[in-house]
């Protein structure tokens, strides 16, 4: 599943984090996904408007490795993300 929204224009500073994130490195993710001949065709599978909601670690877990998630979820967060990004 991806979360992704076209309106939506910005960093994370909501949560907290205030590294730069650019993000048309998104939204060419998302074109790429929508061009490509298996997956495109699929979208309503795989792609879910944001409804407003904070992901759960459930959401997180369809996507990333159990140990990843753990780290997001812990009091590694922060080196996490510095690490990701």
């Amino acid at each position: 599943m991806i979360i992704y929204s076209e309106a939506y224009h910005g960093g994370l500073e909501q949560y907290g984090i205030l590294i730069p994130v650019r993000d048309s490195k998104f939204r060419r993710t998302f074109a790429e996904l929508r061009a490509h001949p298996v997956l495109g065709p699929r979208q309503s599978e795989w792609h879910r408007e944001h409804a407003g909601r904070s992901i759960t670690r459930e959401d997180i877990r369809r996507a990333h490795s159990e140990s990843y998630v753990n780290r997001l979820f812990s009091q590694e967060l922060e080196k996490e993300i510095i690490r990701t990004f």
